[in-house]
């Protein structure tokens, strides 16, 4: 997995999925490298939603997504490279394409996907941790995010 490609989908994460990234960070670094670019994806797939008014040019872009995703190829786009080094099972990279193309027009309500495809990355030390986060998330919201990251670290000490 090429460090540039991480770096985009650490800077993509962090400002499109916030939440997500904060639960991310209390992993282990080889599971932080498997679902990191699984919240890259999930982000740029929102930002189709956010962007993207005609319908048929939102079609294409999920289709596009989900064409190079099958094609496993030497990908240019930097989620693609991420996800091609990271091993997530094809089938639940197409259900967070799923998921995101049948809520268009508008964001998808849940990261239900997204939290699947996670879920089976990870050991159980894992899940047990990402389970937390959300629930810390959850309790304390996105918008203190100072204080956010602070109390989701300290809590698996």
């Amino acid at each position: 997995m090429c460090m540039k490609s991480l770096d985009y989908c650490r800077q993509l994460a962090r400002s499109n999925a916030y939440g997500e990234y904060v639960c991310m960070l209390t992993l282990k670094p080889a599971s932080r490298r498997r679902v990191l670019p699984l919240i890259a994806l999930d982000a740029e797939l929102r930002q189709v939603a956010a962007k993207v008014r005609e319908e048929m040019l939102a079609h294409i872009r999920y289709a596009w997504w989900r064409e190079n995703i099958v094609a496993k190829k030497a990908p240019e786009h930097p989620v693609l490279q991420a996800l091609a080094g990271a091993g997530a099972a094809q089938e639940s990279l197409a259900h967070m394409i799923d998921e995101a193309q049948t809520a268009w027009p508008k964001i998808a309500d849940t990261h239900a996907a997204l939290h699947a495809a996670v879920m089976a990355s990870l050991d159980a030390s894992g899940q047990e941790r990402w389970q937390r986060g959300l629930q810390i998330v959850e309790k304390h919201g996105q918008s203190k995010k100072w204080v956010l990251p602070l109390k989701i670290l300290f809590s698996f000490r």
